[in-house]
């Protein structure tokens, strides 16, 4: 993971071997988070025992910041400094983060949580954003097939995995005509 000094990234400790592993980390932290958070806010009566929505949804919230600035430092790299060994590393971590999507996204008991949220006194004293936070998170939930059981949702993680694939590859394409495009004139005029 890129070093950090005062919020400002080193982008010369960038070394591709370590984005595999640092995502792993993160994504596994970020599992780590949302169990967590699940098994201690699993009732309404718990709900209501917190003192705020953040306060129940922070950790989670972190966590899954945590692997976006990942992903957005490693998709900078991507772009400034496209080479096989980048590729390679970027096709993997892309997949990992597909599938984690679904993961989250089709995660039954945080899908209740949210629901819960709705239910419990924490929505009453909720703020019109935390409201809209909330209801974008179950319509989330939805548009990751939350409510497909068995085949349909097979199929839905399937087509969603394949979207990111060509996704990525019409990236990769993009940034190899980028790379591979010269233009050359000894006159002035012709720029």
């Amino acid at each position: 993971f890129p070093s950090h000094d005062n919020n400002k990234i080193n982008y010369s400790s960038f070394d591709p071997q370590h984005v595999e592993p640092s995502l792993d980390y993160l994504l596994n932290k970020s599992r780590e988070a949302i169990d967590v958070t699940i098994e201690k806010y699993k009732t309404i009566e718990a709900l209501n025992a917190s003192q705020t929505i953040e306060h129940v949804l922070f950790p989670m919230e972190e966590a899954d910041d945590r692997v976006s600035r990942l992903w957005a430092y490693f998709s900078h790299i991507n772009a400034v400094n496209n080479n096989d060994v980048v590729t390679a590393a970027f096709e993997v971590c892309s997949k990992k983060l597909t599938e984690y999507g679904l993961e989250v996204g089709q995660n039954k008991k945080l899908y209740r949580l949210y629901e819960m949220i709705k239910q419990s006194t924490l929505w009453d004293d909720a703020s019109e954003a935390q409201r809209k936070s909330i209801e974008n998170a179950i319509r989330g939930f939805k548009f990751s097939g939350i409510d497909l059981e068995g085949d349909e949702q097979h199929l839905f993680n399937q087509t969603s995995k394949r979207i990111s694939e060509l996704k990525i590859k019409i990236s990769q394409n993009v940034l190899s005509c980028e790379d591979s495009f010269v233009y050359h004139t000894e006159d002035i005029k012709d720029l």
